[in-house]
C-alpha cells in the first residue's frame, strides 16, 4: 500500500512537471534552467574618449557600400599619429577620387595623389588643423556610434580583448532592423575609454552601408619620417 502511494505521488509530480512545461511552452515561458540570462546593462551610457588625449596611435576606418545589384564600393582611411613631436600620416582611398596621402611634420606638409610625387609645402600652424581634420573624419563614425549609446538601449554584452586591449563590448538595440551598432570600448587602468573597435551596419534606400573603425598601437613608440 505504501509503495502504491509513493508511486502515485511520483506519477502526480511527473504530470505536474510535464503540464507546467507544456503551459510554459504555449505561453512563451520556460523554466529558469533553460531561460537565457539577460545581458547586464550599464546604468549610464558609456563615454568614449577622444583621440587627442593619446600619445600615439594607428587608426583605420573602412566603409563598404553594397548596392542592390550586389556591386560593392570600398572606402578606406588610415592614420598614424604621434604627439611628441606632433606628426601624422594619413592615407585615403576612394574609388571615385583615387588614393591620396598626407604627411605633416612640424610646419611642413607633404601631399601625394595617386602615382604623383610628394609635394612639400610650408605652412605654419597648419599641423593642428590637419590632425584635427583627420581625427574628426575618423571620429565621424565614433560620433555616430556614441550618439546611439543611450542607457536604455545599450547592452553590455561582455568583456573581451580586442586589438590587444581589454574592452567592454556594447550592442545597441533601438528596435530598428535596418540599423545595427556595436562598440568595443577600452577598459584598462592604463588607458582612457577610447573606441577600440566600432561596427555600424545600416540599410538606406536599398544600399547596405557597413562601417568599421579600429584603433591599434595605442601609446606605442611610433615614428613618422618625411617622405622621400
Amino acid at each position: 500500500m505504501k509503495r502504491q502511494t509513493l508511486l502515485g505521488v511520483g506519477v502526480l509530480l511527473i504530470l505536474i512537471v510535464l503540464t507546467h512545461g507544456l503551459i510554459g511552452h504555449l505561453t512563451g515561458e520556460e523554466s529558469s534552467k533553460n531561460r537565457s540570462v539577460p545581458f547586464q546593462s550599464d546604468s549610464q551610457s558609456p563615454q568614449i574618449a577622444r583621440l587627442e588625449i593619446l600619445e600615439s596611435y594607428r587608426a583605420s576606418r573602412t566603409v563598404w557600400l553594397v548596392k542592390e545589384n550586389s556591386s560593392e564600393e570600398v572606402n578606406t582611411t588610415t592614420a598614424k599619429c604621434v604627439r611628441k613631436p606632433l606628426a601624422i600620416h594619413v592615407a585615403y582611398h576612394d574609388p571615385e577620387t583615387g588614393f591620396e596621402e598626407q604627411v605633416a611634420i612640424g610646419n611642413t606638409v607633404w601631399n601625394k595623389k595617386m602615382s604623383e610625387v610628394w609635394k612639400p609645402t610650408e605652412s605654419e600652424g597648419r599641423m593642428n588643423d590637419i590632425v584635427a581634420a583627420a581625427e574628426s573624419f575618423w571620429g565621424f563614425t565614433v560620433a555616430e556610434i556614441e550618439a546611439l549609446l543611450c542607457s536604455d538601449c545599450t547592452t553590455l554584452v561582455d568583456t573581451e580583448t580586442i586589438n590587444g586591449v581589454r574592452c567592454k563590448h556594447y550592442v545597441v538595440d533601438k528596435g530598428m532592423p535596418a540599423l545595427h551598432v556595436e562598440a568595443w570600448v577600452a577598459d584598462q587602468p592604463d588607458l582612457p575609454p577610447v573606441l577600440i573597435r566600432g561596427l555600424r551596419r545600416e540599410i538606406e534606400k536599398n544600399v547596405a552601408i557597413h562601417t568599421e573603425v579600429n584603433l591599434t598601437d595605442i601609446n606605442k613608440s611610433l615614428t613618422i619620417e618625411p617622405p622621400e
